[in-house]
């Protein structure tokens, strides 16, 4: 029988995880990327819920209309409904919706940034076409799993 201190083994966070579990090949690997996965969830809520909580919601913003690669390794397509996110992962289908007007579009990350804290996400052209903005808007984001 396995003492207590070796029947959990310590995830990159912190967290305690069984050892059975991590004992078939590859489990390692797929809980590193539910736990990366969940803590990315918890940080685009709490980026929503602490920008409400001020009062102001959060901000997207548009694409510059230049092309080039994306962090994920793909070529920028201004018609393409893409996004760039700071900590969802690459292929995260995201569906934003514009709280001036009420039109929604879904878009897959593909990019990191923006890099301006008031800012939660960054839309390709077409998406912004969909959103009918240019600027920056007050935005609402749901997660809608990965593609």
């Amino acid at each position: 029988m396995p003492s207590p201190e070796r029947a959990f083994l310590r995830a990159g966070s912190g967290t305690l995880i069984p050892a059975v579990v991590l004992a078939r090949r590859g489990a390692v690997v797929r809980m590193r990327r539910m736990i990366k996965w969940a803590f990315s969830l918890a940080l685009l809520f709490a980026a929503g819920t602490s920008a409400a909580a001020g009062g102001k919601a959060p901000l997207a913003s548009r694409y510059s209309e230049k092309g080039g690669m994306t962090a994920s390794g793909e070529a920028y397509s201004p018609a393409k409904l893409t996004a760039a996110q700071r900590t969802l992962p690459f292929g995260t289908l995201v569906r934003v919706t514009n709280l001036s007007n009420g039109r929604t579009v879904v878009v897959r990350i593909n990019d990191r940034g923006p890099f301006i804290r008031s800012r939660v996400i960054d839309l390709s052209q077409a998406a912004a076409q969909q959103l009918q903005f240019s600027g920056l808007i007050p935005v609402s984001l749901v997660t809608l799993g990965e593609h």
